[in-house]
């Protein structure tokens, strides 16, 4: 496992995300906040060396470590990707539709906001 923060330090949600005596954030694995056992000990989440839920070369530990390790280049990444969305989704022939049906909610969205001044 490589030494990089928790899934559940980056923001996903963990079942076994807990939290100790001391309000710090713990890892329970492989118990829940549901069924961990009272007399057990777990360490802190910065002194664990990886999250156990991260197999060791996944591509989810790959994911993570690039988002981790370099930034820059994962946020122009998913710049990149997402505008080659839009871009395919601009060719598609239900995007003037959606389009059209996002601009008459607006529309209608702002009316309602007019007539509540």
């Amino acid at each position: 496992m490589s030494s990089f923060p928790q899934l559940c330090q980056l923001g996903f949600k963990c079942p076994h995300l807990g939290i100790s005596e001391d309000w710090d954030d713990i890892c329970i694995h492989p118990y829940t906040n549901d069924n961990c056992p009272e007399d057990e000990c777990f360490c802190e989440m910065d002194a664990m060396c990886g999250c156990p839920l991260i197999e060791c070369g996944s591509e989810l530990e790959k994911i993570i470590f690039v988002f981790h390790h370099k930034r820059a280049e994962f946020n122009e990444f998913i710049e990149i990707q997402d505008k080659r969305l839009e871009r395919e989704g601009r060719r598609s022939p239900y995007f003037a539709e959606f389009k059209e049906r996002v601009v008459a909610r607006a529309l209608l969205d702002y009316w309602r906001m007019c007539d509540d001044l």
